[in-house]
Parts: structure tokens; sequence; C-alpha cells
């Protein structure tokens, strides 16, 4: 605790037997330089000094140290005094001598008190914000556990319905190339974890629910090449079957995908990567794979396949430059 005041020898023996660490002094220029030098948990001065005055001192305790409690003392009651030291310096209490020594005491005692349900709230806040932010790691490191061991399962799903449903050796080639082409499209696309996954079982059901079309025709001249046909359901119970196990997999979006492939035979122009109709973006991300897939299977290196693929975009609207813009 630190005193200013002209009373040093009252105070000094009022407080001899309080349980604080006082420092005393009687200048307002040793009270600055003793202000300059440290914080104490309560400063206690006189309003009316030599030189400056009492408010003016604790604004600059204010200042210097905001969770310093400051009590001020006068020698009568003034509006205009009492109401400057509030202002000015945020006093805590206000005392108007004469006033006996248990005053002083109870003020500081309170002042004490004061700060130390400050110091326990402030703690509290930081037990409770760091409890706060380990608890949301300990939920997101969670989350990534479920996370990975939601794929997990999905990858083992999706590996025993590509032995247990492609039953033909080209259907496996073909799955295995249709992953390798949707792969190398998710890295030039910004998407969302989750969309991936949807688009990559919407790729391996539709080796079971799809033809390919007709095989793409290889010319003598670029004009003369044709593309794939479009995709050819092979059966719609199949298609349905396909689309409820994707369903109850909690792939709604590759379910969506697959009952439109074939519903969908020109992608609109308008469609991009951007676009509101998820099932619409899909089944053109999925067309552009299929008929890579397709081209690679008759012969064609990748480059010459995206070239007849370029001279044909208008079969895939917006997305395919929102693919392939770096390439052409």
């Amino acid at each position: 605790m630190f005193i200013l005041t002209n009373r040093l020898s009252i105070l000094e023996a009022w407080f001899e037997d309080a349980p604080y660490d006082c420092t005393y002094v009687s200048s307002p220029f040793d009270a600055y330089a003793k202000i300059n030098e440290q914080a104490y948990d309560v400063v206690v001065s006189d309003i009316n000094m030599p030189v400056m005055n009492g408010p003016d001192l604790m604004k600059e305790v204010r200042i210097k140290h905001p969770n310093t409690m400051r009590i001020v003392m006068s020698g009568q009651f003034d509006v205009t005094s009492s109401i400057e030291a509030i202002n000015k310096g945020r006093v805590f209490r206000y005392l108007v001598k004469p006033f006996e020594n248990k005053e002083i005491k109870i003020a500081v005692y309170e002042a004490i008190q004061a700060i130390t349900r400050d110091e326990k709230e402030k703690q509290r806040v930081k037990e409770f914000k760091k409890s706060s932010r380990d608890r949301i790691k300990q939920m997101s490191h969670s989350l990534q556990e479920v996370e990975g061991a939601v794929k997990s399962a999905q990858d083992g799903v999706f590996a025993a319905i590509q032995n247990m449903v492609l039953t033909e050796p080209e259907q496996h080639v073909r799955a295995e190339l249709m992953e390798e082409v949707l792969e190398s499209i998710f890295c030039r696309l910004d998407l969302k974890p989750e969309s991936e996954r949807e688009l990559a079982a919407a790729g391996l059901f539709l080796q079971v629910a799809y033809d390919h079309g007709e095989p793409p025709v290889r010319a003598d001249s670029w004009d003369a090449s044709s593309l794939p046909g479009e995709p050819v359901c092979r059966d719609e119970v199949l298609k349905m079957r396909s689309q409820a196990v994707l369903s109850k997999m909690g792939f709604q979006l590759a379910s969506d995908i697959l009952d439109r492939m074939d519903t969908t035979p020109q992608i609109d122009a308008s469609i991009n990567i951007d676009h509101d109709d998820g099932s619409q973006v899909g089944c053109a991300i999925l067309r552009i794979a299929m008929d890579l897939v397709a081209l690679q299977q008759s012969a064609y290196r990748r480059e010459e396949a995206l070239r007849l693929m370029s001279k044909n975009r208008a079969r895939y609207g917006q997305i395919y430059a929102d693919i392939f813009k770096d390439e052409h």
C-alpha cells in the first residue's frame, strides 16, 4: 500500500499492526517517483497538496497502474473536488476528515478485497478460456478421428462393393482409371473433402449402373474423331438399388448424380464450379471423367484426349474450362 499525506505520523501509527507492506511519503514529487518505480495494490492520498492536487495524482496512477485501487482523503467535503477525483482518478473511496482509524482501515480492507475478487475473476475467466480451448481442441481431435474412421469404413465398403459387384475385369480397370482421373481433377478444384467423397462414390457406382455408351472413334483427323457416346443406364432397377445403397451410406449427392446421368444428355453451358445445383456440377465433372477414361482406354494419350475434349467443350459446360484452364 502507498500513502501520500502530510499526516504521516498518525497514519503510520494506525497501520503499524496492519498486515500490509506500506510506503509513506509526504511529498508529491516523491509520490511520482515511487509510482513510476512500481505498482501498488492501494494508493491513499490527500486531495489537497502543495504544487498538485490529489485528483491529478490519481489520474496518473490510473493511467500507469489501472488495477491499483485509489482512495482520497479530504479535510472537508467539496462537491467539485469529489467529482474531479471521481472523474479523473476513478477513485474507490472518498474519505472526509476527520475520520476514525477504523474508517480508513475498512476502506483499505474493502479495496484489497475488491482486488482479490478481481484477480479471482480474472483467473476464473482465464481458466475457463483455457478449458474451453482445451475442450475445443479435444473435440476437434475427436472429430478428426471420427472422420478418419468414417473414411476408412467407407473405403472398406467401396472396396467390398468393387470386389462383389464389378465382376468383369474391364469394369475393375475402368474403376481404377476413374479413381485416378477423379483424383487429378480434385487436385485442380477447391472442393470440400465431403464433396470429393460424394463424387468418388458416384464414380464407383457409375461402373455398376451405367455403360459408357458408344466407344470413341479414332480417325486420322481430329475433325473426324469422336467422343464416347452418352452414358447409358444398364437397368433401372440396378440404378435404383445403387441409389438406395448410396443414400443409406449418407451419399445423397452421389445418389442424385447417379439419377441424373442419363436424364441430362446436354450439360447447361452456364454450369460452372460455383453453381448452386451440386448434382449438375457433379454430373458435369463425372461426364468429363468418364470421357477421359474412355478415351484413354481407346489408346489416346492424355494430351490427345484433352485436345479432342477441348474441341467439344460445349458438351461439359463451363466446368471443363474451370478444371483444365492451365492445359490449353
